[in-house]
Parts: C-alpha cells; sequence; structure tokens
C-alpha cells in the first residue's frame, strides 16, 4: 500500500497539473476545520477525490462496498482526505518554525507560473472564470502549490534524517493538528462525488 509521505506527494503533484487548489469562497459551506483554518467545499472535494483516485490506483481491486483494515471504503477515504489536509496544515505551520517558508526567489516563480496561465488564456479575469466553471478558485490553486514547496522546502531542512523517519515526523506533526467535520461532510457519498467528476472532466 502507498506510503502517507508518497500520498502527500502525490496528491500535491496533481494539484499543480490540474491546476485545482486553496480556500473556497465565502458563499461555500464550511465542510471541516483543520486546525484554525476553515476548509471549504472545492478544497474538500479536491481532497476527496484525489484521495479517491489514489485508491483506485494503489488498490485497483477494492470495490466502493469493500472493507479496508476494517473500514468502509466511503470513511477510509473521507479519513485519507482529512489526514492529508492536517498533514499540509502541520507541514505549513513548521516550515514557519524551521525558517523554511518560501523564499523570494520561489515566490517570483510561483509569480511567474500565475502569469504564464493568466496569458495562456488571455487575461486574468479570463483565467479566473475558466477556474470558476470547473468548480476551481485562483485562491486554491495558490494554496496547493505554495504548499507544495513549502513541503520540499521542510524535507531539505530535515535532509539529515532519512525518508522513512521524515514521514513519521509529519505523521506525528498530523496528528497535533485538531480537527472537526460538519454534518455535511459526515454525509458525503464519495462514489457520487468521485463519478460526477470523472463524467464531468
Amino acid at each position: 500500500m502507498m506510503t502517507q509521505g508518497k500520498k502527500t506527494c502525490c496528491l500535491l503533484l496533481v494539484a499543480l497539473v490540474l491546476f485545482a487548489a486553496g480556500c473556497g469562497g465565502k458563499s461555500e459551506k464550511i465542510l471541516l476545520t483543520i486546525g484554525d483554518r476553515s476548509i471549504y467545499e472545492s478544497e474538500a472535494h479536491y481532497f476527496l477525490i484525489s484521495s479517491a483516485q489514489v485508491m483506485r490506483t494503489d488498490l485497483p481491486y477494492i470495490g466502493w462496498d469493500d472493507v479496508i483494515d476494517g473500514t468502509p471504503v466511503n470513511e477510509y477515504i473521507k479519513n485519507e482526505a482529512a489526514d492529508a489536509m492536517r498533514r499540509h496544515h502541520a507541514v505549513r505551520l513548521k516550515a514557519e518554525e524551521l525558517s523554511a517558508w518560501l523564499t523570494e526567489e520561489q515566490q517570483s516563480e510561483l509569480d511567474a507560473m500565475w502569469n504564464d496561465r493568466i496569458a495562456y488564456y488571455g487575461n486574468e479575469k479570463k483565467y479566473l472564470e475558466y477556474l470558476k466553471s470547473v468548480g476551481l478558485t485562483g485562491e486554491l490553486f495558490r494554496y496547493m502549490v505554495d504548499t507544495m514547496v513549502i513541503y520540499q522546502n521542510v524535507r531539505e531542512a530535515l535532509s539529515g534524517i532519512s525518508d522513512e523517519e521524515f514521514e513519521k515526523l509529519t505523521s506525528e506533526w498530523m496528528r497535533e493538528i485538531t480537527y472537526s467535520t460538519s454534518d455535511e461532510w459526515d454525509k458525503i457519498y464519495v462514489r457520487e462525488l468521485y463519478e460526477s467528476y470523472r463524467q464531468a472532466s
């Protein structure tokens, strides 16, 4: 089975490829609270779909009605998604402690990437309209791509330890992050969300 570290990298890379990432608009419902962050529908749905994709790749023989490690698949995917969001938040907090935040050069590169996307669509308004048309936000994109680079910075700051030790550390950081879910989150049936995404893509 894929390790937590590899799952985290996979989710982050999917975000970069799909340009799907960050905080939702205030008109969206809050589905979870991770630490002091409110997680809106767009972000929560992204992580649920990404976690489902990882599961379908890592465990292709598992059906939607099956059980993984004693947990129904629907709840297993939701737990994986929640853990991924907690891990991202924990790594960002740890980056501040380790002085491993984005450098000016990295920020400039990320700004250039954003500007390249704007140029591709003609102007910022058109790009934001495109993102909105597929259920994404510019803020979400920037948050996720920033987190990918921050994650790499934290790993480099702790380069003296093995990947296995780093994975254990991030798991420990994650467990320190409290979270709570809403009734809307608890009612989500991931299969419906995942299949709707596949039909639309």
